[in-house]
């Protein structure tokens, strides 16, 4: 059984597959990365298993106000939070409308901790396409920084206003664990608010608050985990709205059949980030290999653009 892995423990070695393509090849060795939507999936049962209704627990637990805040976390106008809200903790007839929303605004980033595998080689980059590592040691604070500038406007200051992200860790959630708390400060320490460049923070003229903001959207919004693999995804249904405390979970979002265990995929799951390109910066690119039925051409358009961005990384390409 391989190890699991999770987002304060990342994989040695952390890689993407990518098929060959002129103009995106520009964007991706310049460190932009795709958070894909699970309707993108070529797995139709990846993230879009049965689920159950937990809004009553959960407010029992948050408090009334809740609830139509995760509504209008999903851009649902006022009057349907207002109805959305009451219909949840009432019947179960919204459910599905509401969990497909929120597959629409989830955001995945599908890595992998191999650069070598011959399927994933012929099913993502077709061995004629790239396979990009990333920097385990700066990709988790890079994504932060990368998500934070992509956010609007309006999101950025509803989650600064209404849930007070601008608060120390420890004010924002006092619940949170000190062990918890202390393993983010160490994985986030290292943020330049100088690389933040959201214009609701740049209003604000706060450094502090800013990078307390990367804190709470890393401890909040950010969550990571290697893909457990079974003979079949058992623990069905999951509830509703995400709770770490509980094991289904997983099952919402870590668990695939053993069919895809080649893959050895690691995956960043990103909060109101679903279908959204970021960059996570070019010195987040480790290495590039290069399919081994990759014409000359290609592979010289490939080293002008890694000299064009100045990429300190190594170049290989692999062979049969």
């Amino acid at each position: 059984m391989n190890k699991k892995f999770d987002i304060f423990t990342l994989p040695p070695r952390l890689f993407k597959y990518y098929s060959y393509d002129s103009k995106l090849n520009v964007k991706r060795l310049s460190g932009e990365v795709y958070l894909a939507c699970p309707y993108d999936f070529n797995d139709p049962c990846d993230c879009q298993r049965e689920v159950i209704n937990n809004s009553t627990d959960r407010v029992a637990i948050k408090g009334n106000n809740w609830l139509k805040r995760k509504m209008k976390e999903l851009d649902y106008n006022e009057q349907d939070c207002e109805d959305l809200a009451a219909n949840l903790l009432l019947n179960d007839s919204k459910v599905k409308e509401v969990h497909k929303k929120m597959l629409e605004r989830l955001g995945i980033l599908c890595l992998t901790s191999t650069q070598s595998d011959t399927l994933m080689w012929g099913y993502y980059a077709n061995n004629d396409g790239i396979c990009i590592e990333y920097d385990v040691n700066k990709i988790v604070r890079n994504l932060v920084v990368g998500y934070i500038n992509k956010m609007s406007y309006t999101t950025t200051r509803f989650l600064y206003s209404d849930e007070k992200y601008y608060q120390i860790p420890e004010q924002r959630t006092p619940s949170l664990k000190p062990v918890i708390l202390k393993r983010a400060k160490e994985t986030i320490r290292k943020i330049d608010v100088k690389h933040i460049t959201n214009q609701f923070l740049e209003e604000q003229h706060n450094e502090l608050n800013a990078l307390n903001l990367a804190r709470n959207i890393f401890l909040k919004r950010i969550y990571a985990q290697s893909i457990i693999y079974n003979i079949s995804p058992d623990g069905s249904p999951a509830t509703l709205f995400f709770n770490r405390e509980e094991k289904t979970s997983e099952t919402k979002y870590f668990k695939k059949t053993r069919t895809w265990s080649h893959e050895k995929e690691f995956r960043f799951i990103v909060s109101l980030g679903g279908r959204l390109p970021i960059n996570i910066g070019k010195d987040c690119i480790k290495n590039v290999y290069l399919g081994c039925n990759m014409s000359n051409e290609r592979i010289a358009a490939i080293a002008y653009l890694m000299t064009k961005n100045n990429l300190t990384a190594v170049l290989y390409k692999m062979k049969r």
